[in-house]
């Protein structure tokens, strides 16, 4: 009988530890609409669209999700960082976080100094 009370005591936060780890996942199901990447700092976009119109962007850095921006088809925005709960954001905190993605997508190899320049070409 105490086996059993304990079961059903467990039962409902096992399920709900199981919901939430798959619903981090759950875009990955979602259409892959494009893929950003720089080599130079293994960073990726992933932008993903799902069946109701909404777009996820999902940023990653060697291969660990950082964080996702969603823009939900009612218009709102939300931020989900590694680690904390998704909130919802303005569009200015939204514009911001794209900004930052987009400066670290673009980051380019340093060009060589002119002196080393010359001394390759010669």
């Amino acid at each position: 009988m105490k086996s059993n009370l304990i079961l059903l005591v467990l039962m409902p936060c096992l399920l709900c530890a199981c919901t939430s780890t798959a619903s981090l996942t759950s875009y990955e199901s979602d259409e892959l609409v494009s893929v950003r990447h720089n080599q130079n700092t293994s960073c990726t976009l992933l932008i993903y669209r799902d069946p109701l119109g909404q777009t996820r962007h999902v940023f990653r850095r060697y291969g660990i999700f950082e964080f996702g921006l969603t823009f939900t088809h009612e218009g709102g925005i939300m931020l989900k960082e590694r680690g904390r709960q998704e909130r919802l954001i303005e569009a200015v905190e939204a514009n911001r976080v794209t900004r930052h993605i987009n400066t670290l997508l673009q980051v380019r190899q340093q060009e060589p100094e002119p002196s080393e320049r010359l001394s390759r070409s010669t």
